[in-house]
């Protein structure tokens, strides 16, 4: 029988074999761009910006004035812009409504509208949104006639049916608006005058401009 070798197993390298410190075994940090042992040339550099730049100009040729794409990019900005113009009007129209008017009785078969002081011209364009036949009760004081009979010249109110005046109002000063040929209320068809100081001249001019009009006293 052969006689097993009696040599001690190595354990570990020889001290030459392992390395000195330990900076020599970690991984070395990549160099920062462009300089590194190839970085890019100045050619190179120029032929990237010269691509970047052809994209630009092909982008602008898309959207330069005079183009579909531009006409579209403005008529977007304007139809936004207009859209909150109008809405904040329409806001600001409702508040000047409910300053001064209130609404009774809305439905299907139409309304009824109380103006307790005189209208501005925002208060009547909410005035005109509301769905007809309408019913118009006027009430206000006495001192607020004229600014009301300005407000009502020219305003398109195709919805108000008929209307009532109050005591306190000056008929005349009204009805003398109501013959203008452009008032606004062109679908009138009833005045109620029921204990107003209505002459009977304003009345009669009144008539001639419009001989459809239905008038009670």
């Amino acid at each position: 029988m052969s006689k097993l070798p009696t040599d001690p197993i190595p354990t570990a390298k020889a001290e030459g074999d392992l390395p000195a410190r330990l900076e020599d075994v970690a991984p070395a940090a990549a160099a920062p761009a462009g300089t590194g042992p190839n970085p890019p040339s100045p050619a190179a550099l120029v032929l990237g910006y010269a691509e970047r730049g052809k994209g630009i100009k092909r982008l602008w040729r898309w959207v330069r004035p005079g183009t579909v794409l531009f006409f579209l990019i403005v008529a977007g900005i304007t139809v936004g812009a207009g859209w909150g113009v109008w809405k904040w009007r329409v806001e600001e129209d409702r508040k000047a409504f409910g300053a001064c008017a209130q609404v009774i009785g809305a439905g299907s078969g139409g309304s009824g509208v109380i103006l307790n002081h005189a209208p501005s011209r925002a208060a009547l364009r909410h005035l005109a949104r509301i769905p007809g036949p309408i019913h118009v009760t006027i009430n206000w004081p006495a001192n607020e006639d004229v600014g009301a009979a300005e407000a009502f010249r020219g305003a398109d109110l195709s919805n108000v049916t008929e209307i009532e005046m109050g005591e306190a109002v000056n008929a005349d000063l009204l009805l003398k608006e109501l013959a203008r040929p452009d008032c606004g209320l062109k679908a009138l068809t009833t005045l109620i005058l029921y204990g107003t100081r209505v002459t009977d001249a304003c009345i009669k001019d009144l008539q001639s401009a419009r001989p459809g009009l239905k008038i009670v006293r």
